[in-house]
């Protein structure tokens, strides 16, 4: 566990908890102490010992298709019907989401892939720019 104060506290900013020390939860506790937030920083293991182990710490732009991209509906049936290792869900789960997994469909269509895809990009281009110019 990491607890900071951030220099300029007298904004009287909220106190942030960020779950998890992988390059994720300590960019976004360094960006909350930047903007003058009490941050605490949790890992349920110790230092570094599963840091970043999902993504490696990788930005890439190849990687910004999200999930709910348009061709899902193509392979939703067969994920459904349990055909399909991309996905493993309770019957119970799926139907007590059910409106979230409307609302998460309803944005796996091209024009809501190309508004994601043109934000995600500008987002990893940015932290490149950040990356080469300091």
């Amino acid at each position: 566990m990491l607890q900071d104060q951030a220099p300029n506290s007298t904004d009287h900013k909220p106190s942030v908890c960020v779950l998890g020390a992988g390059i994720v939860g300590v960019s976004c506790a360094l960006e909350l102490l930047r903007q003058g937030y009490r941050v605490t920083l949790l890992d349920r293991s110790e230092e570094v010992i599963e840091t970043s182990y999902g993504n490696a710490g990788v930005l890439a732009t190849s990687s910004v298709l999200p999930m709910n991209n348009a061709r899902l509906w193509k392979t939703l049936l067969p994920m459904l019907a349990g055909k399909s290792p991309s996905l493993h869900y309770q019957t119970g789960y799926l139907l007590r989401n059910c409106s979230w997994m409307i609302r998460f469909m309803t944005h796996a269509n091209e024009a809501s892939d190309s508004y994601r895809i043109t934000a995600l990009n500008a987002l990893v281009r940015k932290v490149f720019n950040c990356i080469s110019s300091g």
